[in-house]
């Protein structure tokens, strides 16, 4: 039986996502390694989640939900996964990021002195992945107050910042360069003048469980607010090539598709990787940012909002344009590292 929105309770929607794309990753790297020649060993049961040993010429790796250890400092860690210090990393650099305020509380005084009349903002949690919490389009103190209040528990901080348009980039980096980079867009999809939208979204559930299972498109609130605008139902039969938004972030877990631009991007971007790894003392990031087309300057077309010490890079595997076998990179870096 196919539901018009998502409820089935066996089903619930992002049930540990970042575990499921770190477990997905974590696969193709072994199998990489395994092709490589090296030797895996299973240590999950001393690291509690899913953790290996790939040992190659005398040398040894800890690999642990996907990510090489070796590669992950501290220091990192901080700067990347706490947004504010995020911020403050892209204020010393020059690197161009939207106006932002961090909230333990729905103080209306301070949300009132920030906000712009006329201005979009967006409102998520500060150490937030996933898309998981982010809530876009508020205008005012209520909203965001509202926010806060459904949101908000003992000690968690939010970051409230501006509502930058343009395209989604995300850039992966790997030993200090640019490996892959896509444009994001939320999910859709598009008509053929014969399928209903219902068995639309089928097709595309379908192809994302083909190109990683652990994504779901999951029909909420905002999906089924975004049909009402379009004046559509699941039922409705959209006109060829008629494009359909299903939700409004620009997450692969939660739907989304990637495009590859790779090739496209301006040398200024390289700077930019180049000058943030240096900082943050990692030569494994991504970087997420919004912007213009991706062969213009950034420095007068683009707008940097996070850096991710813990990538996620499933989608450039199959993002559309081009793909990227980036287990096979990371397990090449692992031994040149040792050369």
């Amino acid at each position: 039986m196919n539901l018009p929105i998502d409820m089935n309770p066996e089903a619930s929607p992002h049930i540990a996502p970042a575990a499921q794309e770190g477990e997905a990753q974590h696969r193709l790297i072994e199998q990489a390694a395994e092709r490589m020649g090296m030797q895996i060993t299973d240590v999950s049961d001393h690291i509690g989640k899913r953790a290996s040993l790939l040992e190659w010429d005398g040398h040894v790796e800890l690999l642990v939900a996907g990510i090489p250890t070796s590669w992950m400092s501290m220091q990192t860690r901080f700067m990347c996964d706490l947004k504010q210090f995020s911020k403050e990393v892209f204020q010393r650099l020059s690197v161009p990021s939207p106006a932002s305020i961090f909230l333990t509380s729905p103080d209306e005084s301070v949300v009132r002195d920030f906000l712009v009349p006329g201005k979009k903002y967006v409102c998520k949690p500060e150490s937030g992945a996933n898309g998981i919490g982010v809530k876009m389009n508020l205008e005012t103190v209520a909203e965001v107050v509202a926010y806060m209040e459904e949101n908000g528990g003992e000690g968690e901080r939010f970051l409230l910042e501006e509502q930058v348009e343009g395209n989604d980039i995300r850039i992966q980096v790997i030993g200090g360069k640019i490996v892959a980079a896509c444009i994001r867009e939320p999910a859709f999809v598009v008509g053929d003048g014969e399928k209903s939208l219902e068995q639309l979204v089928e097709e595309r559930r379908m192809e994302m469980r083909m190109e990683n299972p652990s994504n779901r498109l999951d029909l909420d609130e905002v999906s089924l607010r975004l049909l009402r605008e379009a004046e559509l139902t699941l039922a409705s039969v959209p006109a060829p090539g008629q494009k359909v938004v299903l939700k409004t972030v620009n997450n692969i877990g939660q739907g989304g598709v990637a495009t590859d631009i790779t090739e496209e991007l301006h040398p200024r971007y390289h700077d930019w990787i180049a000058r943030i790894g240096h900082y943050i003392s990692s030569s494994y990031f991504a970087l997420d940012l919004i912007g213009g087309d991706p062969d213009i300057d950034p420095a007068t077309s683009c707008i940097a909002l996070e850096i991710n010490a813990q990538a996620e890079w499933m989608h450039h595997t199959f993002s559309r344009v081009r793909t990227h076998d980036l287990a096979a990179v990371i397990v090449r870096q692992l031994i040149a590292n040792q050369s």
